[in-house]
């Protein structure tokens, strides 16, 4: 009987717990709050999208605009007490039998397995194929010629062009950056332009290469004029306005006050704007309380520039309202365009000064346009945008750190695109306060000269941020010099009026000074082979050994390196690289397949109207991946759900997998794993007799556990702004 000894009756009391698996229900607790935690988090993330997309009455405004952060709940401890009663009863018999058997046995038998289901995954490419790419080189602002395809592009002197000659004529601009820019614009297929342009080549994009040397310029007045490798930024402003610029932080009564000398010290104001609650009259000129922050500053605003007491004095204008920089002061920008437009740059500076002001503040750029070309071609367009106005920015001495930027493409329109006037409101990009003061605004004086003497916001409706006088700037004085060292130093000089030579005049502020000096660089003798352009305030100097590059993108996807005749190029015209680099597939595209175990799902076009088993090519990766997944959840014993441009698809295993466009859509595995129905029948003949003796000895365990458990958890809330949301999200969609 020895063995025949329990193995379970020789076990201590901790072993006979660790058998009854304590551990593994203690461990199911702690996981239970780890789960706990996951809902909570994506219940938060999950409330901030509805916020986020979902406007107020205004179709605009959001409450995350208006300033509402979520509550972020997170565990800051929990305690697992288990208490527990193990018993173990053994019982034990013997039996002794002897018997003797005849069996016969002729029937059909047949055995299956059941089928039970498995999981694979689908990714879906977002691209468009890799189209082909040449670069054309200028290096000096003269003649040239190009053939590109059946087009030939001409860049001509000013007034020598033949319209009869059917060939795309550009006339060269004042320096090299102008006429490449122009030679892109004519060269560029734009679908909402004429045909005058080349049809195979649906973009050209302009850039810079620099020489190895930087030119380093000096200046005698480096106060006026800040020098950087290859760069001067004219910061004199000519008796600016004085500017100070508050955010509202209280809808509350309170007053604003203003006062300045003008360029004559001659005294203006105090001026008193009051807000007037329901209760209470003020002093100075009354204003309205709003029913938000928005409202009251509207009212300030309209009051400053429209009371005919104040408004000779002051140009008072919205800077952000509720976090985003509203229209008509956002940028916007000419057709298939990424160039800033000089009437832009105002809203530029105001954003340079709101950050100088608020030095933690972050923004958001987002570039947009309207639905004139592909969507592809349009997120890229966007994207260069909103580079534009980051570049800006950062030319004028703002932290690249503190700049996000985006691009919406044609998604997000805010005007009719059936129209020109809507589709040039599309053509913009948008400004948004990712942390800093949301509701700001700007108040100017009237002549430029002034100086403040009162500038304040009572602290119970706003704050001041900055205020900068007029004529506190850096002054740039007759005879000052930039000299440029290449080509053994060559001095241009300041004047007041009046310049010859190599000296260039005082512009009515500090960008036309700036355009004036890049204008004598591209025309000095004394400095050949150099070229200049104007953003804003900087100036920029290629010397010699630099190009302007023209970037040709093909139209089509997957242009073979010769599908674009690209040759004859002559005069000012070099080609710096053929048609190279195309690449088919990597796209979803209607007509194409996915098979899932015999059901075939077929991508159609956005405007068509899938059937039961088609799903649409989204505008993006994760949207043509929610389009499969809805097309899946409708096939009986088929699920699927997606997070970005992944799906995890549970059907039956076994089922075959398979797509004829491997490149749009990666399968994890050509077959879901597992068992597989599976029937087999045969027929039994067989005769058997037999005898046997047999000694049976039995134990029974009988064994309980009892007790009880409890948890106990402290949870903390703090405020979730968007951005720790947005990364919550990510972790979540990456890890969890």
């Amino acid at each position: 009987m020895s063995m025949l000894t329990s193995k379970m009756e020789r076990m201590s009391p901790g072993q006979i717990l660790a058998d009854a698996e304590i551990a593994k229900f203690v461990e199911s607790l702690a996981l239970g709050i780890a789960k706990a935690q996951e809902a909570l988090d994506r219940n938060t993330v999950d409330s901030y999208i509805k916020l986020a997309q979902n406007p107020l009455p205004d179709g605009q405004t959001t409450l995350i605009d208006l300033g509402l952060v979520p509550a972020f709940y997170h565990f800051q401890y929990a305690d697992l007490e288990v208490n527990l009663q193990v018993s173990l009863k053994v019982d034990q018999s013997t039996k002794l039998g002897i018997g003797a058997f005849v069996n016969s046995d002729d029937t059909d038998r047949s055995s299956s397995n059941s089928q039970s289901v498995g999981t694979v995954t689908v990714k879906v490419i977002q691209g468009n194929g890799a189209p082909a790419q040449a670069i054309l080189e200028i290096s000096e602002n003269a003649e040239g010629q190009v053939d590109i395809a059946t087009s030939t592009v001409k860049l001509i002197e000013q007034g020598t062009g033949n319209a009869s000659s059917g060939d795309i004529e550009v006339e060269l601009e004042d320096g090299l950056w102008q006429s490449a820019h122009a030679l892109a614009d004519a060269i560029r297929n734009d679908p909402g332009a004429s045909s005058n342009n080349v049809p195979e080549v649906a973009d050209a994009d302009v850039d810079v290469v620099w020489p190895a040397s930087p030119i380093l310029c000096t200046t005698s007045n480096a106060d006026a004029f800040k020098v950087s490798p290859n760069k001067v930024r004219v910061v004199w402003a000519n008796n600016a306005p004085a500017r100070a610029m508050f955010s509202l932080t209280g809808n509350n009564e309170g007053t604003l006050e203003l006062a300045y000398t003008d360029s004559s010290s001659a005294a203006q104001g105090p001026h008193v704007l009051a807000t007037v609650g329901p209760n209470t009259s003020a002093q100075g000129v009354n204003v309205n309380l709003g029913s938000d922050l928005t409202a009251t500053m509207v009212n300030l605003l309209l009051e400053l520039n429209t009371n005919t007491a104040l408004s000779s004095d002051y140009d008072a204008k919205a800077v952000f309202v509720g976090g985003s920089m509203g229209s008509p002061r956002i940028p916007h920008f000419d057709n298939n365009s990424s160039t800033l437009k000089p009437g832009d740059l105002d809203a530029l500076d105001a954003i340079i000064r709101y950050l100088g002001a608020a030095p933690n503040a972050r923004i958001e750029l987002t570039g947009h346009t309207d639905n004139t070309g592909s969507k592809s071609y349009n997120y890229g367009l966007g994207t260069r945008r909103a580079k534009a106005a980051r570049d800006y920015l950062v030319d004028h001495g703002v932290s690249a750190s503190r700049l996000e930027i985006a691009s919406k493409g044609e998604d997000v329109p805010v005007g009719d695109n059936s129209t020109p006037t809507g589709r040039a409101e599309n053509r913009r990009v948008e400004i948004k306060v990712l942390s800093g003061p949301t509701d700001v605004f700007e108040v100017a004086t009237d002549g430029n000269g002034a100086a403040w003497t009162t500038t304040t916001i009572s602290s119970n409706l706003g704050a001041l941020l900055g205020a900068w006088d007029g004529s506190a700037q850096a002054t740039a004085n007759d005879g000052d010099t930039v000299t440029i060292p290449a080509g053994g130093g060559v001095a241009l000089t300041f004047k007041d009026s009046g310049a010859t030579g190599d000296q260039f005049n005082r512009g009515a502020d500090a960008r036309e000074t700036a355009a004036n000096l890049a204008a004598l660089i591209n025309t000095s003798a004394s400095l050949p082979n150099h070229h200049a352009w104007s953003v804003g305030t900087v100036v920029y100097i290629l010397g010699p050994g630099g190009k302007v590059t023209v970037t040709l993108t093909t139209d089509a996807v997957g242009a073979g390196a010769n599908s674009t005749n690209l040759d004859d190029p002559s005069g000012s015209i070099a080609i710096g690289q053929p048609f190279q680099g195309g690449a088919d597939g990597g796209q979803a595209n209607p007509g194409d397949t996915l098979d899932l175990g015999g059901h075939t799902l077929t991508v159609v076009d956005a405007s068509a109207s899938p059937g039961p088993n088609n799903f649409a090519k989204g505008a993006n990766a994760g949207e043509t991946a929610n389009n499969l997944r809805d097309t899946i959840n409708n096939l009986s014993g088929w699920n699927a759900s997606a997070a970005g441009d992944t799906l995890t698809v549970t059907g039956p295993s076994g089922s075959s997998l398979s797509t004829d466009n491997t490149l749009a859509f990666k399968l994890s595995a050509n077959r879901i794993g597992g068992t597989v129905d599976k029937s087999d029948t045969y027929k039994n003949d067989a005769f058997a007799y037999g005898a046997s003796v047999s000694l049976d000895v039995a134990r029974k365990y009988e064994q309980s556990v009892t007790g009880n458990s409890s948890i106990k958890v402290r949870m903390t809330s703090i405020p979730a702004p968007p951005q720790f949301l947005d990364t919550i999200a990510d972790y979540l969609d990456r890890v969890l």
